[in-house]
Order: structure tokens, then sequence, then C-alpha cells
């Protein structure tokens, strides 16, 4: 800047040199032959002097309009990441240009506009309470200041255990005009000229109020500038004739103090009556005469000079600046007046007790004025868009008698156009002349700068800090749902924490995790309007399952979206979920003191848009197939849904070797994707399903078999989009292979129950009783009834077609019971005997799924073979009370009470030893009779 002036200064003694030297030769002819012309001067001086005029020509007319084309206080917006995902942090860095101090002196007076938070006097309660940030009841573009500026004050600080009774942190401000390079200690600056630049014609107006230099007119008149023009008007006759009328050009009249005669940027001055003034056709009284004129109009006097004031001081014509108002009010309570008391600190979202709540090394109210927040970090939310009114002192020097440089705003696009109706200028004497100064004369000037501000928003799609650790949250899946069924089948959230600046690994940094939950519905930037229900260190049962929320290295997060509550979720079918972690890093402050430890803290937060739905996955065995007739393809039979209760919801027990049929509802859904463990999963027409399949694309439904051994999972995902929303719904469900079993349980304990085994004793000294699964009791007289529970449960379903069941009781085969998943008998024996249960359970595959197997997935014949499933339970029959007092005195009984426990195989060898024992018995007593001369003799070589 200062060789750009120091070259227009040697232009200018350049010229005066030449020109001095032009008069001398001009006024001295006694030392010349002869008076030259000026032509030949002009030759001699480019002679003398190597001066191409015309090149002196060029730069005294770029110097003339050099004042035009100044380098005026410029701001470019940079944003990260530039493609934003809804709910994700985003930063925009704001670059400033062409100021006279750094950009850590200036004021950043961000502001931020949500969708659907357009200025209106009149919202909706609903939009009250998601624009309405300084709560007057009207959105105003105060309100996306207030939105915008609280994210720089807040920084993530929790409100909601906040003590606003009282302010001790001394953390006030004052701000003083043209930036924060000057002592807030100073007087109130009477050198503070605020100015606007006029992009189209390159001058810089000056705020100033205009209106006390003194117009005169007659009475009845009054000064204007005005100028005529000529329309085209019907005479009435159908004839189209020329006629004058006189206009108000709606221009501001100023007065040349050196003529005291008025001047109109645009018209001529005159003092006209108002009532003859016409904008449309208007009968002259000689058409050929000026409209303006003809009636005699005068031209105005005016009066200027000394006792003609001009308000022009930065401090009368924006009190405030333009910062963001408390509470929407121009009020005592002015941002920056360095007054930080109660009621500001709750209402910018600080803590009364820290001076720095937002940990950048600025004061509360600093923050609150924006000094040095070059940048701005928000959670973006879909169709955001963002501004900055840049506020410092310019490079351009001010045309008053003193020390002053414009005081100027920047802004993003530069869109503040200067109405006509109020340019202006004014004069002023300095250094002994009338000086001529643009002015821009309006009657709320923060009005004008608030409407500039929302033509100058942006959309963002279009540093390491020693006191803080740089935290940043990332989620998956990209759009999480919600089981709000009741069957917790809702997706998994992965949420993981990186940082940046961390000085020791993550194994050593403390996470605190916090889950909220939107109570109005949308994502909102208030504490207050997130309702908190998980936390780390919180006593509360958290409503959702978690991985920890509170420990050393723990940077991943996961929970189950297994929410019922309706409330949280908007008509659209979706809620939002506040996931936040503060990260703690203890670290030595000195290598001197390595035994006084510190913490450097961080904190983030992603908002995360997540949709409930009560859809499901649903499966069916056996499927339907005439391989046997044709070699035909499967075919979904909606009449075999299994795993349909809530304890099979989360995970569906299958069958080695079986064919599973799969399928989502396909009301408003459309482009099915299906995986099977992250592989296609892809429904033939050709060779799986005629049917149900397409050869082109994936349906609604699909097959899978279960080939894998007891204890295999399969984790089936369909992907969908929702025709009606837009959105995609994910849907996933797991599938486990397990060996089939059959227990047998009581339908009424009343009359039959599990015999009592004792008690045991968990580790904390609970106890808890222990009863068989394998004996029951009953009374004589009782009616018993059994039944058999099938694991998996939706086996009961095919018992007389793929399942076949035998009860036997006491060994004997009861034919009346095949196929049947119940037995009732009346228990006839006396106290003591026992009643042995059988259960066999045969479930076998069918011919066509067997064939189906071998033919789609090449799955051999002997390894879908049927599968046994036997099972067998004892009834004793109890003493009753009046029995039990002679069970020491009928010991025999109880031996052979005690006895009959014994299973049938038992028994059965039991028997065996027996009757092998009363044989040997029976021939020693025999031979013991028998003479000896009966015995047989032993031969010679025996005894040898």
């Amino acid at each position: 800047m200062k060789k750009q002036i120091l070259k227009i200064i040697k232009r200018i003694l350049l010229v005066l040199t030449v020109a001095a030297e032009a008069v001398f030769l001009s006024a001295f002819p006694a030392f010349a032959l002869s008076i030259p012309s000026p032509s030949s001067v002009a030759a001699e001086l480019e002679r003398r002097y190597h001066l191409n005029l015309e090149s002196i020509q060029n730069q005294g007319e770029n110097f003339n309009v050099s004042d035009q084309k100044k380098n005026v206080p410029e701001v470019m917006l940079f944003f990260n990441p530039a493609d934003p995902r809804p709910g994700e942090k985003i930063t925009a860095e704001a670059l400033p240009q062409y100021f006279n101090i750094a950009k850590e002196q200036l004021y950043y007076t961000w502001y931020l506009r949500h969708s659907g938070c357009g200025p209106t006097d009149s919202p909706s309660s609903e939009t009250k309470k998601k624009c309405d940030a300084d709560g007057n009841g009207k959105i105003t573009v105060n309100d996306w200041k207030v939105e915008a500026m609280r994210y720089i004050t807040n920084n993530g600080y929790d409100t909601t255990r906040a003590d606003y009774s009282s302010d001790d942190d001394k953390d006030g401000y004052l701000a003083r005009w043209g930036g924060a390079n000057k002592n807030e200690e100073e007087q109130e600056d009477e050198t503070a000229y605020c100015y606007i630049h006029d992009f189209v014609s390159g001058i810089n107006y000056e705020l100033a109020e205009t209106s006390n230099t003194s117009f005169t007119c007659p009475s009845g008149t009054v000064a204007k500038c005005v100028k005529t023009e000529t329309l085209n008007c019907d005479d009435g006759a159908g004839n189209y004739i020329e006629y004058k009328t006189c206009n108000d050009t709606e221009t501001a009249m100023t007065c040349d103090p050196s003529t005291q005669i008025p001047v109109c940027s645009s018209g001529d001055p005159l003092c006209i009556d108002t009532d003859n003034l016409e904008g449309e056709c208007n009968d002259m009284p000689d058409p050929n005469l000026d409209a303006c004129s003809s009636f005699g109009f005068e031209t105005p006097t005016c009066s200027t000079g000394e006792s003609s004031s001009v308000s022009n001081k930065c401090y009368d014509l924006l009190p405030h600046h333009l910062f963001p108002d408390y509470k929407g009010d121009l009020n005592d309570e002015k941002v920056g007046d360095n007054d930080f008391k109660e009621e500001e600190e709750e209402f910018w979202w600080t803590n009364p007790h820290d001076p720095d709540t937002a940990d950048n090394g600025n004061r509360d109210e600093a923050n609150a004025v924006g000094v040095g927040q070059f940048t701005f970090t928000w959670n973006y939310d879909d169709r955001d868009k963002v501004g900055v009114l840049v506020e410092g002192t310019s490079m351009i020097p001010a045309k008053h008698d003193d020390s002053s440089f414009m005081i100027m705003w920047a802004m993003p696009k530069n869109d503040c156009s200067i109405p006509d109706s109020s340019k202006s200028y004014y004069y002023e004497s300095i250094k002994g002349y009338n000086v001529k100064i643009p002015a821009f004369d309006h009657d709320d000037y923060e009005d004008f700068f608030n409407d500039c501000l929302e033509d100058n928003l942006v959309d963002p799609k279009e540093g390491l800090q020693p006191k803080k650790l740089d935290v940043s949250l990332s989620y998956s899946p990209e759009n999480p749902i919600n089981d709000s069924s009741g069957d917790e089948m809702g997706d998994v959230v992965n949420t993981q924490a990186t940082i940046a600046n961390a000085d020791q690994e993550s194994q050593q940094l403390l996470y605190t995790w916090k889950i909220a939950i939107s109570k109005t519905g949308f994502p909102s930037s208030n504490p207050a309007d997130w309702q908190t229900i998980c936390e780390g260190g919180d006593e509360e049962e958290c409503i959702l399952k978690t991985t920890p929320l509170k420990g050393i290295n723990i940077p991943s997060l996961k929970f189950k979206l297994d929410l019922t509550d309706d409330n949280v979720f908007s008509g659209d079918g979706y809620g939002y979920l506040k996931v936040s972690v503060v990260v703690n890093e203890n670290y030595p402050s000195s290598k001197e003191s390595l035994d006084e430890n510190t913490t450097r803290e961080g904190r983030s937060d992603v908002i995360i848009k997540v949709f409930t739905t009560d859809q499901k996955i649903r499966a069916f065995s056996p499927v339907d197939t005439n391989f046997s007739a044709t070699g035909g393809p499967l075919i979904l039979n909606e009449g075999n849904e299994i795993c349909t209760s809530r304890e099979e919801a989360a995970v569906c027990y299958v069958l080695k070797n079986e064919i599973i049929g799969l399928k989502v509802d396909k009301e408003n859904l459309k482009n099915f994707s299906w995986t099977i463990n992250g592989q296609t999963l892809f429904c033939d027409s050709t060779n799986i399903s005629e049917k149900n399949c397409l050869a082109s694309e994936q349906q609604e439904i699909n097959f899978f078999p279960a080939t894998g051994d007891p204890g295999d999972k399969y984790t089936i995902d369909v992907t969908a989009n929702d025709v009606e929303t837009g959105q995609t719904i994910h849907l996933t469900r797991v599938f486990q292979v397990i060996d089939p079993f059959v227990k047998i349980i009581s339908t009424n304990e009343q009359f039959c129950w599990p015999k009592y085994l004792g008690m045991y004793i968990d580790l904390d000294g609970n106890q808890f009783p222990d009863s068989s699964e394998s004996v029951f009791q009953t009374l004589t007289g009782n009616e018993v009834g059994l039944e058999a529970e099938f694991h998996p449960a939706w086996l009961k379903n095919y018992i007389g077609k793929g399942v076949k069941t035998e009860w036997t009781i006491d060994g004997a085969l009861f034919s009346d019971l095949t196929n049947s998943a119940g037995l009732n008998l009346t228990a006839e024996k006396e106290a003591g005997d026992v009643y042995n249960i059988g259960l066999n359970t045969l479930y076998k595959t069918s011919n066509d799924i067997r064939k189906a197997l071998n033919k789609i997935w090449n799955i051999s014949q002997f390894e879908s073979t049927e599968k046994y499933m036997p099972v067998s339970l004892q009834v004793e029959v109890a003493l009753s009370s009046e029995e039990e007092a002679l069970t020491l005195k009928n010991s025999g009984k109880f031996l052979a009470g005690l006895l009959s426990h014994l299973p049938t195989q038992i028994m059965f060898l039991l028997r065996i030893i027996l009757t092998i024992a009363i044989i040997l018995i029976t021939t020693g007593v025999v031979f013991a009779f028998i003479p000896e001369t009966y015995r047989p003799k032993e031969t010679s070589y025996e005894k040898s």
C-alpha cells in the first residue's frame, strides 16, 4: 500500500514540475527569442524529459478514478468436509482480506439458517421451537446470529448442570469499533467512521445522517429532486398522444456549501406542490413545455456549513455494532458492553463460573461478539446455510482531519446494494476546503445490513490447539433402522471417536459417552431439547443395549436400536439421537514436575437420524416344491412361517440342511438387495423359483440352505428403497443351526410338578430352589398332563407332517398317542410307584426338499437324512401328607419306591444280575447236599 502511495506522489510531483516549467517559460518571454505556443511547449517538454504525453494523459485518467478502485475488505469461506452428511460436524473457515489489522483481532458475526427458518413475524409453534433462538416470538436474522454464536460460546458445555443463580467469573468484554486491536479501557472512539462499499460505482459511502441541512421553499411546497418524462397516453378517443409528466426521482438532495445551491444526484431540485406531481398521463397546459417547470415551480435555496451538523459517528448510528441482540431486543443488555451477568450467561449457554466456557482463550462475552473466531463448527443439517459478517478497520483512510481509517464490513458474496434513495453526500470543511463526502443516509442501518445478510448466505455444499483435544465422531450404518415392534431386531449402531492431536495412545485416554434423544423431533442445537437416555457414570439404567459407556480405551460405542417409545419419532417415522463423547488425557505438565499431572479434554457429538419401522424379514420352512413330479423350482408357502415368537425374533434357530424361505412385505418398497454373511444372495428364477423370483432383479422373496454345522450362524441382510419417504431401509435377521431336541414338560404343575432336589447358592449368597428336569411328582388320583417342548419351537407345527411322535408308558407303546404333542393319564398307582414315560420323535425332510438341495446346491442325499430325538421322564407317585408320617415305619416300601426311580434299562440289567446270582446260589446249595461219591472224580492229569 505504501509503495502505491509513493508512486502516486512521484507522479504528482512530476506533473507539477512539468507544469511549473511550462508556466515559467510562458511568464518570462524576455529569455526567449519568441513567445512559444502551448503545443511547442508540450513538444519541448516531451523532448527534454522523454515524456510521452499520451502516457501522461493515461496516468492522469487513471488517477482521476483511482479512488473508486481501492481494495476494500472481502471475505471468503471454506468448508471441511466439503460434502457433509446430516448430523456430521462441519467447519467453516473465514479468510478475510484487505483489513488493516490481523485476522485474530477482527469481529466475526456468524449466522446459521436451518431449513424452514426463514424470516416471519408469525411463526407456528413448531417453527418457534426449531428457529426462534432469541425467544422473542419472531424469526429474524438475529435468530440466525444467536443460533451460530451459541455454538461458539457453548462449545458443547452441558447447561443442564449449570447454576445460573449467581455469576462470579468476570468474563465481560468491551467491543471497540474497528476490531480488538485497541485498548478496551479507552474512552469511546470519537474517530470511528463506518462505511459501506458500492461494488457497482466503486464509491465508499459513509454511514451518516445528513438531514440537518436546511432547504427553503415557498409555503405549500417542498424541496424535491424531480424530472420530466414523456409518456404515450390515450386521449379517450383511441388516439395516443405524447404527454409530459413530472416525477419524483426519490433521490436525496444535498447542499453545495460553496454555492449554497441544492444538488440532486438524479433530476433537478425544485420546490413543488406534491399534489401536482403525477407519475401518470397528465394534461399539461402546454405539451411543449417542461412538465416540472410549467406550473411555475421555483428552485429551493439551501443552507449548510458550521451551523448545520451531521451525525456520522459509528456509535451514534449503530449503538451495538451488528452483533446479535440479547433476546432479540435493543435493550441495556448489549453484547460487547463489558457487562456479562447471569441472564446473559444463561442466554448464551455459558458457564457462569468459568470465564472461558469454550476453552479457546477468549472470555465468554468476547466469544459472543466473535473476537478472532474465524472458524465456526456446527452439526450440519440438510439444507443448512451459513454466513459471516466481518467487522474491522480497512486499509482505506477516511477523508476526515484525523487519524481515522474506514471501518467496514466484509460479506462472503459482496451482495449488498445501496438504494439510490439513500445515496447522498455532505460537505465538511477540512484544511480550509469544503470536502465532498459521499454518504449513506438510512432510517435503520441495522435492518439494512440484516437484509444484506440474508443475500450473503452460503450453502456448504456449493490446528492443533494446546488447550483441548481435537475429537471427531463418525457412525455406521449411515441410515440406521430402529425396530419399534418389540422383537429387538433393530440395527446395531457403531460410533467411533477419532482424536487428531492426542499425545498418548487410545489405551491411556478416558472416554465418557452419552446418548440423548430429541424431545422435539428435530436436531436442535439447544441442550435443553435433548433427553439423556444413557450416560457413562450415571447410575440410572440405560434404555438401550450398549457397550460400556465410560472407561479407558473405549474409543467406540455400540448400541442396539430397539426403542419402542413412539413419542420420540415424528409422523414420518424418524427421530434423532445425539451421541456425545468427552475424552480426557492426563499427562505431566512439564519434565521438571512429572508428579504434577494436568488434564486436557476434548468433546464432540454427532446427531444420527434414525428411521423406525416394524418391518422384518419373515422366515418359512419347509418350502413347497414339486421336484418329484417335474423337477420344478421352489415355492414359498406362507402357511409355513417359523420363528414368529418374540423369543425367536432375535435369532431364528433352524436345522441343518433345511431350505429356509425369506420374505419382506413389499408395501412401499422396491429395489431389493439381499446378502448372506456379506455375500450376495440372489434368487434365480430359472434354478430356484420361477414363481417367486426374477432373472433381472431381486425381489422381496429369497431362499437359502442352512448347510452349516450346529452353532454356525447366517446373517441375512436386505436393503430396499421406501417409495414414500425416499429413505433406504436396511433389515437384518440372524439364523443359527442347532441340533434339534425335545423336552417333556408338565401342562399343569399343580397336579404334576418337577421334583424338588434342594437349594443352590450363588456367589452373592442368594438361595434358589433346584428342581429335577427328568423326574416329576404327582399324587394318586391326579390327572397328569405332559407335553412335548420342541427346540426349535416351530417343529411343533409340523407334527404329523414332517415330524412323527410316539409316546410310551412303562415301555408300552400307546398307539392312540402317535403323532400327538401331549399325553394325559390318571395316576392310579400307589405312593412310591413310578411311571416311566418315553417320547420318541423323528423329523424327516421330504424327498422333494432333499432333491432340491441336491440339484440346486449340490448337497448329497446322505447329508439330508432324518433326525431322531428320544427323551424319557419318570413320574413318581409321591406320598400324601398323611402317608409321609408312616414312611420311616415302612422302610421296605420306601426301598421299593427308591428302586422304582431307576430307569427301565438299569432295572433290566439289575434283574439279569439278580437272576445270575440266584442261579449260582441255587447251584451251590444243590452241590452242598449231593454226597461226595456222586461227585465227579479227578483224573490223573488234573492231579498232575
